[in-house]
C-alpha cells in the first residue's frame, strides 16, 4: 500500500527548549515523528534560567526575565504536565524558579529528550517552501549556519525576550534610573532607595 504525502510527513522542528518546547518535542517523539528541538541557550529551561549577570546576545539583548527570589504566580498543581505532575514531595504550591527549572530538567530526563535537543543552536530564519519548511540554524558551537528541512514547525521560543518599555507622560522629568523589569535581577541593589 502506498503512503499518502501526508503520511510521509514526519520531520518536526521545535524552536526552543523551555516549557512548551519540551512538551512539543516529547509529544512529537511519542507520536513516532522525527523531532529535533533547537535551543539557543546553553541549557534547557527557557525563561526559568536565572543568572546574576544579564545574559546578553551579540546584539546586547537580555533573554531571561528571571530574578533572585522569584516564586511562581501559579500553583505548581496547574503548572505540571498531564502525564508528569510536580513531585508530591514539594509541599509549597507557589514554588521557586529553581524548582521549576529542576522540574523541566527532570521531565527531559524522564522522557529521554536530551538526545533530540541541540543546545546553542539558534533558528534565525524559517521559510515556507512548496512541500516543507526551510529552517536556517546557526550552530554557535561551530559558528556555522546551515539550512535544514522539516515538515512541521513548533514555534516555542517564548514571548519574554523583548521588553516593551511604556512611554509615560513625565518620564523624562524623573532624574533617577529607569529600568524595565526584564533587566531586574536583585532587590539589594535598590536597598534604601525610594521607588
Amino acid at each position: 500500500m502506498n503512503k499518502t504525502p501526508m503520511q510521509e510527513m514526519r520531520r518536526v522542528c521545535v524552536i526552543g527548549a523551555g516549557t512548551a518546547g519540551l512538551s512539543a518535542l516529547k509529544n512529537s517523539l511519542q507520536a513516532g515523528l522525527e523531532a529535533v528541538a533547537y535551543e539557543r541557550g546553553a541549557e534547557i529551561g527557557g525563561t526559568w534560567i536565572f543568572s546574576d549577570e544579564l545574559p546578553k546576545d551579540e546584539h546586547e539583548e537580555v533573554h531571561s526575565s528571571m530574578y533572585e527570589g522569584l516564586r511562581t504566580n501559579l500553583p505548581k498543581e496547574v503548572m505540571g504536565y498531564p502525564d508528569y505532575p510536580y513531585p508530591t514531595e514539594i509541599e509549597d504550591s507557589f514554588i521557586t524558579s529553581q524548582q521549576v527549572l529542576e522540574f523541566l530538567h527532570s521531565y527531559a530526563d524522564h522522557f529521554n529528550l536530551r538526545p533530540h535537543i541541540k543546545l546553542q543552536h539558534e533558528v534565525i530564519r524559517v521559510r515556507p517552501r512548496l512541500n516543507d519548511w526551510e529552517v536556517y540554524v546557526w550552530d554557535h558551537n561551530n559558528n556555522t549556519c546551515d539550512p535544514v528541512y522539516y515538515d512541521f514547525i513548533y514555534v516555542c521560543n517564548g514571548h519574554y525576550t523583548e521588553p516593551d518599555m511604556p512611554t509615560i507622560e513625565g518620564m523624562d522629568l524623573f532624574e533617577g534610573p529607569q529600568i524595565h523589569s526584564h533587566v531586574y535581577r536583585k532587590a539589594e541593589k535598590f536597598k534604601g532607595e525610594s521607588m
